[in-house]
C-alpha cells in the first residue's frame, strides 16, 4: 500500500499527474493554503469517485501563514501512520528539505518513506554548443523514465504515460513491447517492475 502526500504550492506542477497519481497510490493527500489551481474539465469524473471512495482528500489549511501547507503534510503524515497498515509507504513530494524531518520521524517508527524533490539543474562556468542527433523515441522515453519518479507502477498507467509523454503520436503498446523486450521492464499480473541497469543503458544510447 503507498499512500502520497503532497504539497501543491511547493510542487504546482505535479497536480498534472493526478489523474495518474490516483491509480498508483492506495491514498493522495493534498494539502494547500493558498490556491488558484485549475484542472481539466473531464478530471471531475475521476475526482469525483476518487473523492467518494476517500482515495483523495484535498485539505486547506486554516491559516494561510509561511509553511502552513507543510504543518498539513507532518499532521497527516502522522495520522495515517497510526490509522495504515505498518507496511504502508509514504511518498512526500515536496521540495522543501524541513520535511526530511517528517520522513526521518516515519521511518524511526518502522514505516517506509522518502521526500520526492525537483531535481535542480546545475550550472556550468562555461557552456559549449555541440550539436547533438536527436534521440529516437524509445531513448527519449528510457532517458524520461530514469530521471522521473515516482514511475508508474501499473502496466495501464505506464500505458498511458507514454501516450502523454508523446502526445498521442506514437503508439504506446509499441514503446511498452521494445521496454519488455529490451529488459528495461518486466510485467507480472499488471504490476510493472524497473531494472535501472537496462534502464540507464538504454537511456544513453544515441541515434546513429
Amino acid at each position: 500500500m503507498k499512500v502520497l502526500l503532497l504539497d501543491i504550492e511547493n510542487r504546482p506542477n505535479r497536480l498534472l499527474n493526478l489523474t495518474e497519481d490516483l491509480a498508483d497510490y492506495a491514498s493522495v493527500i493534498i494539502c494547500y493554503a493558498r490556491s488558484d489551481f485549475k484542472i481539466p474539465i473531464d478530471w471531475i469524473e475521476p475526482l469525483s469517485r476518487a473523492f467518494s471512495s476517500g482515495s483523495l482528500k484535498i485539505v486547506k489549511m486554516p491559516s494561510t501563514f509561511k509553511n502552513a501547507a507543510d504543518f498539513g503534510i507532518a499532521f497527516w503524515a502522522g495520522m495515517l501512520a497510526v490509522q495504515n497498515p505498518i507496511d504502508t509507504h509514504y511518498d512526500i513530494i515536496s521540495n522543501d528539505t524541513d520535511l526530511d524531518f517528517v520522513v526521518d520521524l516515519l521511518v524511526s517508527q518502522g514505516r517506509s518513506a522518502r521526500r520526492i524533490a525537483t531535481t535542480k539543474p546545475t550550472l556550468a562556468l562555461k557552456s559549449v554548443v555541440v550539436p547533438i542527433k536527436p534521440r529516437k523515441p524509445f531513448q527519449q522515453y528510457c532517458a524520461y523514465l530514469s530521471k522521473n519518479e515516482p514511475r508508474p507502477t501499473k502496466s495501464k498507467t505506464l500505458l498511458n504515460n507514454i501516450d502523454r509523454f508523446f502526445k498521442e503520436t506514437i503508439n504506446p503498446n509499441e514503446i511498452l513491447t521494445k521496454l519488455v523486450k529490451k529488459g528495461v521492464v518486466s510485467i507480472n499480473h499488471g504490476v510493472v517492475i524497473y531494472h535501472d541497469k537496462r534502464l540507464q543503458e538504454q537511456a544513453l544510447i544515441k541515434s546513429h
